[in-house]
């Protein structure tokens, strides 16, 4: 009777093969991290080149042709295509020397451009708002590329110590209004507080500056239409008074609401709030 042929165990550890070859060449990665990290360049060139030079003998790489860590390899671009960087630099002087006095005369056309605008705009603004500034309701400031509408505080135009409009000066922000959404140009509506505590209500003077600042925004964008997107709001609580909280009369002229309209770049167009 003719013997069966018996079949040969299974191998069941040929994984651990292919793991070795994983874990030497893993082993190999962070040496060659490692050896980048190390301050001596010259010790981390001979250590990634004995171990390129270790695997390529136990043929898990093969080596290469041209040395990784030489400084530069041969050019595929034939001698006479090279650029030469010696004749391209006088052209870079000419460019940076020339570059300036024509970004300066830019530069004054548009600042004049811009000054002849803001005066404009100053002047449209103090025309439609002449009785309010006679009566010295509203003050209107020229600060740089900024025109400022400050509406000051006659213990009235708030409810004391709160950010409550009292309601016979809703027409007055009503009649703003009506000039910012006919002025191009972002706006930035400011609350600003004197140094006295606020009510218990309120955390702080930058919340009751806020608040303040807030509630005009409400009015405005409700009533006449003013584009929110143009809006910026701020409380900047007692942190730019425009005298010293020494005295009633300074307090109260430090309580304030400023309209800042910027006419810097924005002038023919408002700016978004970036989403």
């Amino acid at each position: 009777m003719k013997k069966k042929k018996v079949d040969p165990p299974e191998n069941h550890e040929r994984w651990l093969i292919s793991y070795a070859d994983f874990m030497t060449l893993l082993f190999a990665l962070f040496v060659v991290l490692y050896s980048f990290a190390m301050s001596d360049k010259n010790e981390a060139k001979f250590m990634v080149e004995g171990l390129i030079d270790s695997l390529s003998k136990i043929g898990l790489i093969s080596t290469p042709a041209v040395n990784a860590l030489a400084p530069g390899g041969t050019s595929i671009l034939e001698p006479n295509t090279v650029t030469s960087a010696v004749d391209a630099e006088p052209k870079l002087i000419e460019t940076a020397t020339t570059a300036p006095s024509t970004s300066e005369s830019n530069n004054d056309l548009t600042n004049a451009k811009s000054n002849d605008t803001i005066r404009k705009y100053k002047e449209i603004i103090s025309a439609k708002l002449k009785n309010e500034i006679e009566n010295q309701e509203v003050e209107i400031d020229e600060v740089s590329d900024n025109l400022i509408i400050r509406i000051g505080d006659n213990n009235t135009f708030f409810a004391s110590g709160s950010a409550f409009i009292q309601p016979k000066f809703i027409p007055l922000i009503d009649k703003i209004g009506e000039v910012i959404a006919s002025v191009p140009g972002r706006v930035v509506i400011a609350g600003h507080t004197d140094a006295t505590l606020p009510m218990e209500i309120y955390a702080d003077n930058w919340d009751l500056s806020s608040l303040r600042a807030t509630a005009v925004v409400r009015i405005m964008t409700k009533n006449k239409g003013v584009n929110p997107s143009r809006i910026i709001v701020q409380g900047l609580a007692d942190t730019q008074p425009r005298f010293q909280n020494d005295t009633p009369e300074h307090r109260q002229k430090n309580r304030r609401i400023e309209i800042i309209l910027n006419q810097g770049n924005t002038v023919e167009s408002h700016i978004p709030i970036p989403e």
